[in-house]
Parts: structure tokens; C-alpha cells; sequence
């Protein structure tokens, strides 16, 4: 038996295809997936980032920070720190060695005025920073990873908290989690070159 639509030219062919929609248009639409179309639909649309930029997210103490990404050399397992003969600067650790090399290694808690970092937190580990002066490892209780945020997101740091931290913080990122302070990599690194004479 041949297909009795064998024939049918192109108009007879779009007509079925408009019949197929509007069975499929007239169908009743089940509750649940109208509810889940219904707040598909009422979510916020993804505004573009003005100003996009790489944050490294990472955990001290209590406090949540963030660093420019392309301040960042490396992550690493934390090593052994030797003490530096005569050197007494609080904040100067020793030297570690990341990747093979001898990296001078510093106590961000205690340049930026946190209570001392516990030493035996699991997740541990080293955050290099780095400008034309050389590295710099610095000890953080976990790395939450890489993000791109919106710089046009961030927010002064309020002047009245008197906290070392703010010396080193360029700007608060406020997230549905809480906020980050973003620090400012050369303010730190700077301290930190100081320390040394």
C-alpha cells in the first residue's frame, strides 16, 4: 500500500506540520513543568561583566580573601620553612622550597593583624606571589580556587575597622556567601620587601 501522502506537494506537507504544532501548542501543560518553566522564566538574567576579573579565592582563619589571579605563580603542598639567620621581622618566615627552588616563605596572618594560622590545617597550602622583586610564599589554611568576578562590583573597604587588613585590602567583594576582601597584591608585596632591611 503506498503512502497516501506520497503525493502531497509542499503545501500539503506544511499543513501537517502546522497541525502537528498546534496539537503539540493545545496539549495541557502539567503543573509541575509549569512551575519549573514559570521560575525559569522569573530568574534574573545573567547581566555581562563590565569590568571582568580572575580572582584567586582563599581561606584564612576566618577570614575569606581573594587575590588577582595573575599576581599568583603558583599553589603548592607546603613545605618545610627554615628560619633566616638574623632576621627578625615578624612577618618573614623563613625559606621553603616550591618547585625546586628556595622561595622566601612570610606569615600573611600576622601582616595582615589575624590571629596566628593554626599549623595543622589539612588543606594548607602555599599561595606564591610575585612581581619583579621575586617570590613570595605565603602560608593560607585553603584555596578555594579561580573565579572571574565583576570589578565593577566591588566596594570600598570601610575606613573605620583601624585592622591591618585594611592597609592590604583594595576592595570588598560582596557575594550571596558572604563578602571577600580583595587584597591588594603589591601593597603586600611591598610590606613584605620592607621587611627584609
Amino acid at each position: 500500500m503506498r503512502n497516501a501522502h506520497a503525493h502531497d506537494g509542499p503545501d500539503g506537507r506544511e499543513e501537517r506540520q502546522h497541525d502537528r504544532l498546534r496539537t503539540l501548542l493545545d496539549r495541557p501543560i502539567p503543573a509541575d513543568e509549569l512551575a519549573e518553566q514559570t521560575r525559569l522564566v522569573s530568574e534574573p538574567a545573567e547581566r555581562a561583566m563590565e569590568q571582568p576579573t580572575s580572582l584567586l579565592f582563599m581561606r584564612l582563619g576566618r577570614e575569606r580573601l581573594a587575590v588577582p589571579a595573575a599576581a599568583v605563580s603558583r599553589v603548592a603542598r607546603l613545605t618545610a620553612t627554615r628560619r633566616i639567620p638574623h632576621r627578625q621581622a615578624p612577618v618573614v618566615a623563613g625559606l621553603c622550597a616550591v618547585d625546586g627552588r628556595l622561595v622566601l616563605a612570610a606569615h600573611l596572618d600576622r601582616l595582615l593583624g589575624l590571629a596566628d594560622a593554626p599549623a595543622d590545617v589539612p588543606g594548607a597550602r602555599f599561595v606564591v606571589l610575585e612581581d619583579g622583586r621575586g617570590p613570595w610564599a605565603v602560608r593560607v589554611d585553603e584555596v578555594e580556587g579561580v573565579r572571574t568576578e565583576d570589578a565593577a562590583s566591588f566596594v570600598e573597604p570601610p575606613p573605620t575597622l583601624g585592622r591591618n587588613i585594611d592597609h592590604f585590602t583594595r576592595a570588598i567583594l560582596p557575594l550571596q556567601d558572604g563578602a571577600v576582601a580583595v587584597l591588594d597584591e603589591e601593597a603586600i608585596l611591598s610590606a613584605l620587601a620592607r621587611s627584609l632591611s
